[in-house]
């Protein structure tokens, strides 16, 4: 039919932008062409900008492939000053085109001299391809590297076939599942890939007598279990317990997000809704509470330190100042059992700071800090 087929000629001027456009608009017509009967082949803007760039360097401007493989800026120059001048700047490129739905050809004309065919190098011959045929090679070997390899799994497996697993393997394994699941290095991504491997569905149902929500797991082995839970009575909530609130307001003075996680998860405590802190959800809760987040002073001098930071600004060791701490002779805030010792740099310039370390140092029994050669393998957050 003659809607089905397109014969288009086009004759566009000298110069590479000019010739850059007209290359795109083409590309969008062909695709639009391509879309309304339906076909969807890929585009041969490649073939089609080699040959358009060809016709201007080589036919209309006379620069040949030589220069460039010698001087590539001298073949960019000149290109640039043929472009300007006459006749070069006045040639023209013409452009024959067929498009149908089962085939698409441009025939690119210049108005260059033109060349003798038989005079080319043959470009199929690896020395005349430089880098072209240097990648190729390349490629060619990578290719073949692979298939090696491929060919070698298909043969290992073939001479190995796959073993039924051994049922006390797979005991021991789920043994191990709930350390895997509570393990603080387990993230939400691992968690998903057990879950759907290991149950096929889920089946959850209400006890209205109970107040209990019952979910019924299929496991994929044919195994169902039953787990009821305590159903959300109208009006009730799953808040954050206010110790924890005041404790995080607290560690915010002198720790990120990923430390106060950390810190709550090692004193076992859990979320109102009974989950394992998380960056996310220490920073939801300061977001909800409008508790400032942490941020390091500009000039290195911050308002609140913890244990090893206080006690490196009075010249004395940790375990002096914790138990000065600890008998109240110096003012100091400790949130958490298993947590820091949180000072004030107010508090550490007061004179019952001043006459704990002067104790300490005057104390031969007890020296003030560490000896200066010993080294610590591990930054205290205490």
């Amino acid at each position: 039919m003659l809607r089905n087929r397109h014969v288009n000629e086009r004759v566009i001027g000298t110069g590479v932008r000019r010739i850059e456009s007209k290359l795109h608009k083409g590309r969008d017509e062909r695709k639009q062409t391509y879309e309304q009967y339906g076909d969807e082949r890929p585009i041969e803007g490649v073939a089609l900008e080699e040959a358009l760039l060809n016709s201007y360097y080589h036919g209309n401007l006379e620069i040949s492939s030589d220069l460039r493989e010698t001087d590539h800026n001298a073949y960019y120059q000149l290109s640039k000053k043929r472009s300007q001048e006459a006749p070069y700047c006045n040639r023209k490129i013409y452009i024959d085109s067929l498009l149908t739905p089962e085939e698409c050809r441009f025939v690119i004309r210049d108005e260059g001299p033109g060349f003798d065919p038989t005079l080319l190098r043959d470009a199929t011959d690896p020395a005349n391809r430089l880098v072209a045929g240097e990648l190729e090679a390349r490629w060619n070997k990578a290719l073949a590297r692979v298939a090696e390899v491929e060919s070698k799994i298909v043969v290992h497996d073939a001479a190995r076939p796959m073993l039924a697993p051994d049922p006390a393997s797979l005991a021991t394994l789920a043994t191990d599942l709930k350390t895997v699941w509570a393990a603080p290095t387990t993230d939400a991504r691992l968690k998903k890939r057990i879950v759907r491997t290991l149950i096929q569905e889920v089946i959850a149902d209400i006890d209205p007598e109970a107040a209990e929500i019952i979910l019924v797991v299929h496991w994929i082995g044919g195994v169902h279990s039953e787990i009821r839970l305590p159903r959300r009575r109208r009006g009730q909530r799953n808040s954050t317990s206010a110790d924890i609130i005041v404790a995080v307001c607290q560690l915010a003075s002198i720790a990120n997000d990923d430390l106060i996680a950390g810190i709550l998860n090692r004193n076992g405590l859990l979320t109102g809704h009974g989950n394992r802190w998380t960056r996310e959800r220490v920073t939801s809760l300061r977001s909800h509470h409008r508790i400032p987040t942490f941020k390091a002073a500009d000039d290195g001098i911050e308002p609140w330190l913890n244990l090893s930071k206080a006690a490196q600004l009075l010249g004395i060791s940790p375990r002096t100042l914790r138990l000065a701490a600890q008998a109240g002779e110096i003012s100091a805030v400790h949130p958490l059992p298993d947590g820091p010792w949180i000072f004030s740099r107010a508090a550490l310039s007061s004179s019952a700071a001043r006459a704990i370390a002067e104790h300490a140092r005057h104390n031969p029994k007890y020296p003030t800090g560490s000896h200066p050669d010993q080294q610590n393998l591990f930054s205290s957050i205490t």
